[in-house]
């Protein structure tokens, strides 16, 4: 299985780690850190067998690739978009200006792209430029060299108070105004069509692993720690916070939210609309529902 990196945003997949909820289900799960795109390569050349960038698979799907994604972790983004001068106040204050992203075509711009559409304004009113994470983030709200930023709630957080927020505007919280599904679980189409219960039983322990998330914060928050995250107790706990407020109840996203982004993301990469694929060739929740039903059947509760 497949992290970029140790937060709580794979929290379910590091708890059931931890908890040894695969070993639970007969599996043993091993983590190879890397990035959506190696992610995603890895999936297709088969020397990996689950990715949880589900969202690097989805581009790859779209563009042909015979992956499935059989997990949603999270539906909103926890993301504002701030700008750095008062006399922007709205998205239509925005138009031909350029708006800081991490990456381009990454989660932060998608999440940019549906707030216009929300607002009825093309997909073309901003440009896009790649700022990077973290640190290099709030160096450029602080210094205003952009007139508007996409950031985390987690950079807000540590901004708040600074210069920087008062002079500007918070335009758009995402998390309140857009349903996005940004992380999951991806795999071959292959893996999945010859070892369904493998399947099946890795989902059962990451809905435990799930279910223990969203009952135990402290102890999540160690697991994470002795993952080996590097954020300091205070961070940590904040950024469980937001991940928490975005995680998806059951692991699926209604078909409406899902098609919304898959043409989002097909506009991205220059793919026609009648050339995305349906939701049902791409999405797969069956067995996720399966682990759902075998566990409330079970009555099955998380012990810290």
């Amino acid at each position: 299985m497949t992290i970029p990196l140790v937060s709580a945003s794979f929290g379910p997949y590091l708890v059931a780690l931890a908890k040894g909820y695969y070993t639970e289900e007969g599996l043993d799960v091993q983590i190879v850190h890397a990035q959506g795109s190696v992610a995603t390569a890895a999936l297709l050349s088969g020397s990996a067998n689950i990715s949880t960038s589900s969202s690097a698979a989805l581009s790859a799907i779209l563009r042909g690739a015979s992956l499935k994604i059989v997990y949603t972790m999270m539906d909103r983004p926890n993301y504002q978009i701030w700008s750095t001068a008062p006399e922007l106040k709205t998205l239509k204050d925005l138009k031909g200006k350029n708006v800081g992203v991490q990456t381009r075509g990454d989660t932060f711009e998608i999440a940019t792209r549906l707030s216009l559409e929300a607002a009825h304004l093309p997909s073309d009113w901003v440009g896009y430029t790649p700022i990077g994470t973290g640190t290099a983030a709030r160096a450029v709200i602080q210094s205003g060299t952009l007139p508007a930023v996409v950031i985390s709630k987690e950079d807000v957080d540590a901004l708040a108070g600074t210069p920087a927020l008062k002079r500007g505007h918070m335009i758009v919280d995402t998390f309140k105004t857009i349903r996005m599904p940004y992380t999951g679980a991806a795999v071959s189409a292959k893996f999945l069509a010859e070892n369904p219960d493998i399947i099946k039983r890795y989902l059962i322990g990451t809905m435990k692993g799930l279910r223990f998330m969203r009952t135990f914060r402290a102890q999540t928050n160690k697991i994470l720690k002795d993952a080996g995250s590097n954020l300091n107790d205070h961070d940590l706990d904040l950024n469980y916070t937001d991940v928490l407020e975005t995680l998806t109840a059951t692991g699926e996203e209604p078909k409406e939210n899902l098609r919304k982004d898959m043409e989002v993301r097909a506009s991205l990469l220059g793919i026609a609309a009648d050339k995305v694929p349906p939701v049902s060739k791409v999405y797969d929740y069956r067995l996720l529902n399966e682990a759902n039903a075998e566990l409330d059947k079970k009555g099955w509760k998380p012990a810290p």
